[in-house]
């Protein structure tokens, strides 16, 4: 494509916009037809000349989109070949590039029957895959990558290594990926999961809905859309083989287990993984500095034989990578770990029927007199919406007054249809609430002591605070106000949102005073440390009390 700016009698071969080998069915990736977008904006150019209809696009919805933009911005096109302006032939462009988008679509199933054909027949269609050179169509074993896969699996399943922790390894040794990127964990996940490295090549796994169009994260449109298994292509090429199937299903299931050891219920009941899902970290994500925010993080005390008997702290993110936080205790791993246990076996003592009666009274009280004042409000509101259209059908308010009280009263109209099913369907609510506080209690008597889990901890513990107060002058001085504030899980709620929300209702009723006043003073909330040496060990006389 060639501009042209006002009464020139030539053409500016400077600038020429050309894809070179990018298809015209996407905007996406067309660089120099995107630049010229953005000239035209500028006003570089009143005339664009284009060689043919289906060299400026074949998409009906980019081509005549951007010609309408183009046409906003005083800038016509002319296509040589058709001998066409657009500002005069704008009907016929559409047909023409109605057809150059039908025989794109048909050049396309072409090409993917082509494609589903070397496939069946082992060949490989994709991106490149490491490990492989591919020659014809066709994958081929890279001795010098493969060493690398092998030694990935083997980093996996016998070094106790995360996907993290193996990415910064090869980057440390400079090990180049298929692109000469860096290897990331997501690159990691991808390569411990690909069946081509035991010789199975699984193709066709999804397909392209519409060639013309991109899928968009904003607009939350996909086109590229996963298909059945039962249409998937296996084909068994043993001569590909890197890793031993046994080594491959041992990492599967390492992944597996990984997955379930690590992954824990949030808030709002979805199923999340703790970041750093290595095995070995069995308080991952659990303690929070209380003054800089910064999670804890696992150090370990010497190496080889010393690590063995001096094991592993845990200490401050922020200080520990030369932040700014200026509160560094080290605490003992099995310190913490026995902390953790004492305070399950408290709660596993623990009779939380008040909690439950607190919090059945807070979020799902019944209240009959209530259900009578939502439906006398409602009857209500429906004659004021009745009157309000009256209103305004008889020219006696304006449609701006008419439209912000018809807003005004539909709202309030919802919100009462809300409280109103939430009073009928109470007793539901109320069994469904029970059932899940059953659950509750189960999983937390349930618990392994010796054989904790991160998704265990999780489940129970929203996170642990460690925070200082300074040094009293009242205590011994081997003794230093150092606490663990533990916030629960308590029925999907966070403990100490449970008890802010309480506070609010202590103050908006009286009568539930009493009740309330229980919980907020509940035994489970703070355990002291005491100094041993350069590290704090928490004071488990407190919890005996």
């Amino acid at each position: 494509m060639l501009y042209r700016k006002g009464q020139e009698p030539e053409y500016n071969e400077d600038g020429i916009f050309a894809d070179e080998g990018i298809s015209g069915t996407k905007l996406k990736n067309r660089e120099a037809f995107n630049k010229m977008m953005e000239l035209a904006k500028l006003r570089m150019f009143d005339l664009i000349l284009v060689k043919d209809v289906t060299r400026y696009s074949r998409s009906v919805v980019d081509g005549l989109g951007t010609l309408k933009i183009l046409k906003g911005y005083d800038v016509d096109v002319f296509f040589e070949g058709n001998g066409l302006y657009f500002s005069k032939n704008e009907d016929i462009i559409c047909i023409l590039m109605s057809i150059g988008q039908s025989e794109s679509a048909n050049k396309s199933t072409a090409i993917k029957f082509g494609q589903r054909r070397l496939r069946e027949k082992g060949g490989w269609c994709g991106q490149d895959v490491f490990g492989y050179n591919r020659e014809g169509g066709y994958l081929h074993i890279n001795e010098q990558e493969a060493e690398i896969v092998r030694r990935i699996f083997d980093m996996y399943l016998n070094g106790r290594m995360g996907t993290s922790k193996i990415a910064q390894t090869l980057n440390l040794e400079s090990v180049s990926t298929k692109r000469n990127s860096v290897w990331r964990d997501a690159t990691i996940t991808r390569i411990l999961r690909n069946t081509v490295y035991i010789g199975k090549l699984v193709t066709n796994k999804a397909t392209n809905t519409d060639i013309n169009m991109c899928s968009s994260v904003e607009l939350g449109t996909r086109y590229i859309k996963p298909l059945d298994e039962s249409d998937w292509i296996t084909a068994e090429c043993p001569s590909l083989q890197i890793v031993d199937t046994e080594v491959f299903n041992a990492v599967q299931a390492e992944i597996a287990r990984r997955k379930e050891a690590y992954s824990y219920t949030t808030d709002k009941g979805l199923i999340e993984c703790a970041k750093h899902n290595v095995t070995d970290k069995l308080l991952s994500g659990l303690f929070i500095c209380g003054h800089c925010g910064s999670t804890y993080v696992r150090k370990q005390r010497g190496r080889g034989k010393d690590l063995e008997r001096l094991g592993y702290y845990w200490t401050c993110r922020s200080k520990d990578k030369g932040g700014t936080c200026q509160h560094r205790y080290m605490f003992l791993e099995s310190d913490l770990i026995e902390l953790l246990r004492r305070k399950i076996e408290e709660m596993q003592r623990t009779d939380f029927s008040s909690e439950f009666e607190a919090y059945l009274s807070l979020y799902y009280s019944y209240n009959p007199q209530r259900l009578a004042e939502v439906e006398s409000e409602q009857q209500k509101i429906k004659r004021r919406i009745d009157k309000n259209f009256e209103l305004y059908a008889d020219e006696s308010i304006s449609k701006e007054d008419f439209q912000r009280r018809d807003r005004e009263y539909k709202d309030r109209e919802r919100e009462l249809k809300q409280e109103l099913d939430a009073l009928i369907n109470h007793k539901a609510i109320r069994k469904q609430k029970e059932n899940e506080y059953q659950a509750y209690l189960q999983c937390i008597r349930n618990i392994d002591l010796n054989n904790l889990t991160n998704k265990a901890l999780k489940t129970i513990f929203k996170r642990i605070v460690i925070k200082s107060y300074g040094r009293s002058a009242s205590v011994a001085s081997d003794t230093t106000l150092i606490a663990a504030e533990f916030d629960f899980n308590f029925m999907g709620t966070s403990i100490n949102t449970f008890l802010d929300d309480i506070d609010g209702a202590v103050c908006a009723n009286t009568e539930k005073r009493d009740m309330f006043h229980k919980i907020r003073f509940c035994n489970f909330s703070c355990v002291p440390f005491k100094r041993r040496g350069k590290k704090f060990v928490p004071d488990f006389t407190s919890m005996d009390e």
